[in-house]
């Protein structure tokens, strides 16, 4: 295949599980071809980010009031915890790619330029993405799926 590295940028959606479920097909047959399904979570879409959700004594405390090394290891730990619910859920419709499937959550306050900046990171050489058209271009393309296809020169597959 053509594609080494596919990456699936991923949000729970029909349309995203509609894109892995394409780019693992098109993994399926060729050993070297590595699928990366990531999460990118920023302010809007993960609780942790606004003020640490956990059972460490400074849980609820917003970030900006812990030390760096306090805020660094939450990020983690929250983005660990992510990416472990991330490769739970996409078992059953990607594990059969075992070590050539790789997941990721990141953080970032753009999705668009998180997804643009771990494929350039990654070496990623295709990005399929499903569309979800919740914003003002709802007819064509989601606002994410848009911002990627606008912002980045890697090959983008959009998949409804």
């Amino acid at each position: 295949m053509i594609f080494k590295n596919i990456l699936v940028p991923y949000d729970t959606s029909d349309s995203a599980l509609n894109a892995l479920k394409m780019a693992v097909g098109m993994a399926r047959d060729d050993a070297e071809t590595r699928v990366h399904v990531l999460s990118v979570v920023n302010n809007n879409t993960n609780p942790w980010a606004a003020g640490t959700d956990s059972n460490k004594e400074y849980a609820g405390v917003p970030m900006f009031l812990m030390d760096n090394d306090d805020y660094k290891d939450t990020v983690a730990e929250a983005l660990e915890q992510d990416r472990k619910r991330l490769a739970d859920s996409i078992e059953d419709v990607a594990g059969e790619l075992g070590e050539r499937l790789i997941t990721k959550a990141a953080f970032n306050t753009s999705i668009t330029t998180g997804v643009i900046g771990y494929a350039i990171d990654n070496g990623c050489d295709l990005i399929v993405m499903g569309r979800r058209g919740m914003g003002p271009l709802r007819s064509v393309l989601g606002s994410v799926s848009f911002g990627v296809l606008q912002n980045t020169d890697i090959p983008v597959m959009v998949v409804k």
